[in-house]
């Protein structure tokens, strides 16, 4: 079982802004060779191949502090300081959510929990239509009674989604679409903006 760690990319300045931030995705997967198994490390030293996880991620995250960037030429340092990249189930898994999903997200559910708890971030991007489904029914439950009830969150499509990923015109103000635990997520689709069901 290969499990993966999700440090910040950017320790000191992460955990100093109180705006800090969370990408949350499923699950990770490797490829033979890595030679790193932590998300902070790999946002940090990102590799050659890794740009198309990379760019989306990161132009996410500028979109969301209101900062225009261009993912080409952006580096991690310039946009991720207040963000860390955290998946659901920290198991590494295949390069396609398959099988029992909601069931790995259940039994990781409490080591989720521990790590949203510690964080304390102020809002969680929520990466994928699979995301956005394990969250609302396994994981808002939970919050809505712990000291992070008021946090924000919104629903993105996974960054690999083939299709072009994010423009400033079909997201407009993302910041705008984050909304409480007690409201329905906003989730980004093809049509534009939508309450998840």
């Amino acid at each position: 079982m290969n499990l993966w760690t999700f440090s910040p990319p950017f320790p000191a300045t992460y955990l100093a802004d109180p705006g800090r931030s969370i990408l949350l995705g499923a699950e990770p997967h490797g490829k033979p060779g890595d030679v790193t198994r932590d998300m902070g490390q790999w946002f940090r030293d990102p590799p050659k191949d890794g740009t198309r996880f990379l760019r989306p991620i990161m132009l996410a995250a500028s979109l969301l502090d209101g900062v225009t960037i261009d993912p080409r030429t952006a580096s991690p340092a310039q946009v991720l300081s207040s963000w860390r990249y955290l998946d659901m189930v920290p198991q590494e898994a295949g390069p396609v959510v398959e099988g029992d999903f909601m069931g790995r997200v259940r039994k990781w559910s409490p080591w989720l929990l521990d790590n949203l708890l510690s964080d304390a971030p102020a809002r969680v991007v929520l990466l994928g239509s699979h995301v956005h489904r394990a969250f609302e029914s396994i994981v808002v439950p939970l919050l809505r009674s712990s000291p992070l009830s008021s946090l924000l969150r919104l629903g993105l499509p996974h960054p690999a989604a083939r299709r072009p990923y994010l423009s400033a015109g079909e997201v407009g103000d993302p910041a705008s679409r984050l909304r409480p635990l007690s409201e329905p997520l906003l989730v980004l689709g093809r049509g534009g903006w939508r309450a998840h069901i």
